[in-house]
């Protein structure tokens, strides 16, 4: 089963008085409209990831590896995990409200997992400045074993997120097919790579 329940002491937005706009012990809420554009990321829900929370500097996503998740070494495909992480940290930047962008990220693989795996990450804003933010972003086992930490910077423009004003409604997004367990990839078509193209 995967389910980890987050303690509210885990995390202070910021983890400094201000620094996230917010006072010392409230958090803000993240309306409806700016969840629904968070949480709607095709390529995140082809993967089949939840995003669990999102609040400013702040956000919380799990997954469960599939056996179609895997790389040549039958262990979870690193860039699985770096999408786990990417979605929490563009939901924590991107919860208070103004587009945010990633600059640069850093990704530390820790452990390695396997199919039936849950993953959860967790992001959370280390500082936040007019116009770029840091954020540090852990993805954990249901063990609570660190799978992958990574950092990353946005820049922030001006303007909303797309998807959140009023009268930008959530995309409506097609049905995605995903190969079935234990599927191998052998009636997939290929073209040969030209080394001179």
């Amino acid at each position: 089963m995967c389910v980890r329940r987050l303690e509210q002491s885990e995390y202070t937005p910021g983890g400094r008085k201000g620094q996230s706009g917010a006072k010392e012990g409230v958090t803000p809420a993240v309306d409806e409209e700016l969840q629904n554009a968070l949480g709607g990321e095709p390529f995140a829900r082809h993967l089949g990831v939840e995003l669990l929370e999102a609040r400013p500097g702040y956000a919380v996503a799990r997954l469960v590896v599939a056996d179609h998740m895997v790389n040549v070494n039958r262990i979870t495909h690193g860039g699985v995990v770096f999408t786990l992480a990417d979605v929490v940290f563009a939901a924590a930047s991107n919860a208070h409200g103004r587009t945010a962008l990633a600059l640069n990220i850093n990704l530390n693989f820790v452990k390695a997992t396997r199919p039936g795996d849950c993953l959860t990450a967790t992001a959370r804003e280390e500082n936040l400045t007019r116009r770029t933010g840091l954020y540090r972003i852990r993805v954990e086992d249901a063990s609570r074993d660190l799978v992958a930490e990574m950092t990353g910077v946005v820049y922030r423009k001006e303007g909303k997120v797309p998807g959140a004003e009023a009268d930008s409604p959530a995309p409506v997004l097609p049905e995605t097919q995903v190969p079935e367990a234990g599927n191998d990839l052998d009636n997939v078509e290929t073209s040969p790579i030209d080394p001179r193209a």
